[in-house]
């Protein structure tokens, strides 16, 4: 399994962005039915 963490992504967010992200990772039910957990996930693969 890859891992993520062995190969970082430097991604700098506007401060709305990490906002609405940090928003969207609270949403647990919604995570789940798109296959999301964690915020790296987020930003390699949307």
């Amino acid at each position: 399994m890859k891992r993520y963490s062995d190969n970082p992504l430097r991604v700098r967010l506007h401060h709305v962005q990490e906002n609405k992200l940090n928003e969207m990772m609270t949403n647990t039910s919604y995570c789940m039915s798109k296959g999301i957990y964690s915020k790296s996930e987020v930003v390699r693969n949307h």
